[in-house]
């Protein structure tokens, strides 16, 4: 047994030698910046971990060469322990009985008495206190400049994300850091020698910019989003139409949460063109929103299109279904799965079911036709007036032209792995099916104003025809057909009623 030692050993020492070897290759590739030296060096990286797994410094370059392929969600998937708001969902799952055991374990009072007691003259004689915190503040420090990397590219894969909280979070932990050993270095160095490390102090300037980006696109939400729950709805559209048509490059996931947002706010203030027009923007650009399918089959509930109501709720059903099976496998599920990470899962999934057969079985009943609520479609009254009409029908036409309705697509940073054009067809004929809609609309209403005025007039022309024609009027005076007052040819001028009569007769108003 002692003999195999020595193997081991040598064993672990040449596997070390070939991993060093793999890091210095591979920093040397990515120093070129070149795609296919980047790919290269992954390659290279991937063998040293398969060597020494935990290995930091090899983890460190592998994030950083995805970070500069964006491969983003890479990124987050590999470093997903330490995003904020995935720790706080593995602590909250925590089962409170385990603590309860956990605290039962805890030494009785007694013992604890004990050990005050035993402990309480050392104490007395040298301050512990002091040198225990001197200790922890030292072993923070260290980990916290071994975990500043982390924090540093898992931040700017948060932000390009839009996951826009855990990256304020992770880059305000890692400029901190890198700001505290930057000034521990500099203290070290003489005058002429602070000019040594360009890498870190670029990185610095990087992370301090994103970071101010950042936390002025939160701000500038959090008004949208106070202003959506203080109940003043068309404010709040206002504000995320200004933040999302204010500036060019802002991530993918954060602009498809602002459109949500925005149809929220147009659902509320009635508007159910422009609310399902912001879905299906956020449905484009995140395909996997489960809020975006559900609040797009409730619009379309309520406009009576029941068969676009069925097939969303079918989507939210496979979704919900697709993260209950994936839910003890927390790295596969965890990108998909935060809109509804605080949410019962199975009451969900139970509820989408019997409101897809209620659906279902109201298709049944119509026999597979949908009556559209014409009025509520158009935002008009019923009973408006054909001004109205053609009023509301240019402005929504003219605002959702689907010539226009994939240009939502350039001025967000993708990120998808999905090709850029096949994301603006997808937009492009979601944006002609609601024109479709908007014109379906516009035409039943037209038809029913047009058929009343056509009755009008048709009644107008009767009752002038009958007039000249001398037929009969459906009222009577005294007894006395009017008739008979028409066909007179003299109207005596001293009988005042007979004449005003005859006046009356003559407009083709009716008597009672």
């Amino acid at each position: 047994m002692r003999s195999l030692v020595p193997l081991h050993r040598h064993l672990w020492f040449s596997s070390r030698k070939l991993a060093e070897k793999y890091i210095v290759h591979a920093k040397h590739l990515l120093s070129s910046q070149d795609p296919a030296d980047i790919h290269s060096a992954l390659s290279l990286l991937d063998a040293a971990l398969k060597l020494f797994p935990q290995w930091d410094k090899a983890l460190e370059l592998k994030a950083r060469a995805l970070l500069c392929l964006r491969r983003f969600k890479d990124v987050a998937c590999m470093l997903h322990d330490f995003i904020p708001s995935f720790k706080q969902q593995a602590s909250a799952a925590e089962n409170p009985v385990e603590k309860l055991k956990l605290l039962s374990d805890h030494p009785s009072d007694t013992a604890l008495d004990v050990f005050r007691l035993k402990s309480r003259g050392f104490s007395q004689c040298f301050p512990v206190f002091k040198f225990k915190k001197k200790l922890y503040s030292g072993s923070v420090s260290r980990r916290n400049d071994r975990e500043q990397w982390k924090w540093l590219v898992l931040g700017q894969a948060c932000c390009h994300l839009g996951m826009m909280e855990d990256a304020v979070v992770l880059l305000s932990n890692g400029k901190r850091v890198a700001s505290s050993v930057f000034r521990q270095r500099s203290n070290r160095l003489h005058d002429d020698g602070f000019g040594g490390d360009a890498n870190l102090h670029a990185e610095y300037e990087v992370v301090s910019h994103l970071l101010c980006n950042v936390k002025q696109l939160l701000r500038r939400r959090m008004v949208a989003i106070a202003a959506f729950e203080a109940g003043r709805y068309t404010e709040s559209a206002k504000h995320c139409s200004k933040l999302l048509d204010g500036r060019r490059g802002t991530p993918q996931g954060f602009v498809a949460d602002c459109y949500l947002l925005r149809a929220k706010a147009h659902q509320a203030d009635g508007k159910i063109i422009d609310a399902i027009a912001d879905c299906n923007r956020t449905l484009t650009l995140n395909p996997l929103c489960v809020e975006g399918f559900s609040i797009r089959a409730t619009l379309f509930e309520m406009i009576g299109c029941l068969s676009e109501c069925a097939f969303d709720l079918q989507q939210v059903k496979s979704l919900y279904s697709t993260l209950l099976q994936s839910q003890e496998s927390r790295e596969q599920c965890w990108v998909s799965s935060q809109s509804t990470k605080d949410t019962d899962l199975q009451g969900c999934f139970n509820f989408i079911s019997s409101k897809l057969a209620a659906v279902k079985g109201r298709l049944v009943v119509d026999g597979g036709s949908c009556t559209l609520d014409y009025h509520t479609l158009l935002g008009v009254s019923r009973g408006c007036s054909r001004t109205d009409v053609e009023r509301a029908y240019l402005l929504l036409s003219l605002r959702h032209r689907p010539d226009k309705a994939a240009n939502f697509v350039d001025r967000c940073e993708f990120v998808d792995e999905r090709d850029m054009d096949y994301v603006k067809d997808e937009a492009r004929s979601l944006g002609f099916k609601l024109f479709q809609l908007i014109q379906k609309a516009y035409t039943g209403i037209m038809a029913v104003i047009v058929g009343e005025e056509m009755q009008k007039k048709e009644m107008n022309s009767r009752r002038k025809s009958d007039f000249s024609e001398g037929n009969l009027f459906p009222c009577r005076l005294d007894g006395k057909l009017l008739n008979d007052l028409v066909a007179c040819e003299t109207v005596s001028d001293t009988d005042s009623e007979l004449q005003s009569v005859y006046e009356v007769a003559l407009s083709g108003v009716p008597f009672e």
